[in-house]
């Protein structure tokens, strides 16, 4: 008895090692956001929003190295003090558009003093017409186009606070990597001076593009598309307004998770044998019903069905053949935001084909 208890056991025990990984890891999934701007010089995203899979312990550095490869970007890192990004290959398109918000920046003044002599450089905010070029093109790398520029992380809205080596991403996480043109982060609002801007936050954006771009069943829906296109255009706007970023945020979310909706259960008020060796199916009207999806078939499995899918409440079948079974079904939908919802299936009825 012993022997039989311990068998049970150690096959309950094989089992629970063979099946409970592959479910706890589906539960404890986790992934970060991350997209790759250059909105300060007027050349939109380099790396669209991308929702990148992540495990404990990964870092800055390392979801970044990873959703760059997979982009197929080549980065230049300095690594002297820790992950320091220089810049990235072949991310300049050759054409500059520097916003005019950033353009009217006041000038900075840095000063110091060596030796009881004190000297001063004032950097003046590039513009379209004044700037210092990109000795470095294609590349996109540091000081070009001005002194102040380089490469910056933002996460959740904020400059990263620690090394990209060191800091390490949570489930959620929103990373947002942007060339800043002119005051060290100024010009994208993670500066530390007088002059930071105050941008709208776009976190709830890229999270809401990285979900649907992949999707589908949500492309498949025209105002859907247009919802996620428009959504892009605003992320790609440097200085879009709250106004702008929430509005572009609800219209996604209206196609992304539709609300559930119910549909109560459809039953055929009748079906009878007419004229032309056809059948007359009508349903019963059921409440808040958009329409009605009729199913027959001259096999009760419904093999080769016919469907129509109608606002009428009645439809005609097509012919049949004397003596024949009309096997119907009938379920009602409600549609919702473009999108169709259904409710299950009546009772299956018949008639017989006499005429």
């Amino acid at each position: 008895m012993k022997k039989i208890i311990s068998m049970i056991t150690a096959i309950a025990l094989a089992l629970t090692l063979v099946f409970v990984p592959v479910n706890a890891q589906a539960a404890t999934a986790k992934s970060a956001y991350i997209t790759v701007e250059k909105l300060t010089i007027g050349q939109g995203l380099l790396v669209q929003p991308t929702k990148a899979e992540i495990k404990d312990g990964d870092t800055l550095q390392t979801v970044f190295e990873k959703v760059m490869k997979d982009a197929g970007y080549e980065t230049v890192v300095d690594t002297q003090y820790g992950y320091y990004l220089t810049g990235i290959k072949n991310a300049d398109s050759g054409k500059i558009d520097i916003p005019k918000k950033i353009s009217d920046m006041p000038d900075y003044v840095s000063s110091y003093e060596w030796e009881g002599q004190t000297f001063s450089t004032t950097y003046v905010a590039p513009s379209n017409e004044n700037n210092d070029g990109n000795l470095s093109a294609p590349d996109l790398n540091q000081y070009a186009y001005n002194a102040m520029s380089g490469w910056m992380f933002m996460v959740n809205n904020k400059g990263a606070a620690e090394g990209a080596d060191k800091l390490l991403v949570n489930d959620g996480d929103v990373i947002r990597l942007h060339f800043s043109v002119f005051g060290w982060g100024d010009d994208v609002g993670i500066g530390f001076s007088d002059s930071n801007l105050k941008l709208a936050n776009k976190d709830e954006l890229v999270k809401k593009i990285a979900n649907v771009k992949d999707d589908q069943t949500f492309m498949s829906i025209a105002a859907a598309k247009k919802a996620y296109e428009d959504g892009v255009k605003v992320l790609e706007k440097y200085d879009a307004t709250d106004a702008e970023v929430a509005t572009a945020v609800s219209a996604i979310a209206k196609y992304e998770k539709p609300a559930e909706v119910k549909v109560a259960r459809a039953s055929i008020k009748s079906i009878k044998n007419i004229k032309g060796k056809k059948a007359k199916i009508t349903v019963k009207k059921v409440t808040g019903a958009t329409g009605y999806v009729f199913k027959y078939s001259k096999y009760k499995s419904f093999k080769k069905a016919s469907k129509k899918t109608t606002t009428k409440l009645t439809i005609k079948t097509k012919k049949f053949k004397k003596k024949q079974k009309c096997y119907a079904k009938v379920q009602a939908y409600k549609k919702v935001n473009g999108i169709k919802h259904f409710g299950k299936w009546s009772k299956v009825k018949k008639v017989k084909i006499k005429k």
